[in-house]
């Protein structure tokens, strides 16, 4: 296995470490802030982080991330600038408020059901197919999903309208990812991601302002 496949091994397991510890974040960060400022200033965070990046990449590497604006169609610029980072603030408010009012375990068991809406999105608005060999892993990802969290299901009303605003957001993240993947083809990683961050960070920031926080 060359380098370059052992970086990209070691920042997938990393990359997954981290994302599997932002519910119980959220969850702990719920009891200082509220679900809107938590989004906020995780993008905007983010915002810097990634405007730093991008600027130490300009300056000291030789072949950095190019961004294909030229070459993108009108269609792809409103879904950089305005379906996908609308659709990740949608689903990033739901998961938070979620994780607020069910246990962390469920609302991520919940939520990571997204395989399913996002290979019938594709399915359905772009037409595209999967192997047998997909379904066939999506089967047992979804089963372990159920073996681990199903047991955790809370029949009151108060837990059924959490438990079904967690599975909105895996919805509206299938939603994002497809949109991403759109994008893919005309942007950069790096270009998308800033940009969904940027306009993210302004839409939660008119939130708070509507809500006086």
């Amino acid at each position: 296995m060359n380098s370059k496949k052992i970086s990209a091994l070691i920042a997938l397991i990393t990359g997954s470490l981290l994302l599997s510890a932002i519910a119980v974040l959220y969850k702990v960060s719920g009891s200082e802030l509220s679900v809107s400022a938590i989004i906020f200033n995780r993008l905007w965070i983010a915002t810097v982080a990634l405007g730093v990046w991008g600027l130490l990449k300009k300056l000291f590497l030789d072949n950095p991330d190019q961004a294909l604006t030229e070459s993108v169609p009108l269609r792809q610029q409103l879904f950089a600038f305005l379906a996908a980072p609308i659709s990740f603030l949608t689903y990033q408010l739901l998961w938070i408020y979620s994780v607020q009012e069910t246990t962390v375990a469920i609302s991520t068991v919940l939520h990571y059901l997204m395989p399913i809406y996002t290979a019938i999105l594709a399915w359905i608005f772009f037409g595209e197919k999967f192997t047998q060999t997909y379904w066939i892993s999506l089967g047992v990802v979804i089963a372990g999903i159920l073996l681990l969290g199903g047991k955790d299901l809370q029949l009151s009303f108060k837990y059924i309208r959490a438990d079904f605003i967690a599975l909105l957001s895996g919805v509206f993240h299938a939603i994002y990812l497809i949109f991403s993947e759109e994008l893919s083809k005309h942007l950069s990683t790096f270009s998308i991601l800033f940009r969904i961050c940027i306009t993210g960070s302004l839409c939660s920031l008119v939130i708070l302002l509507i809500r006086h926080e």
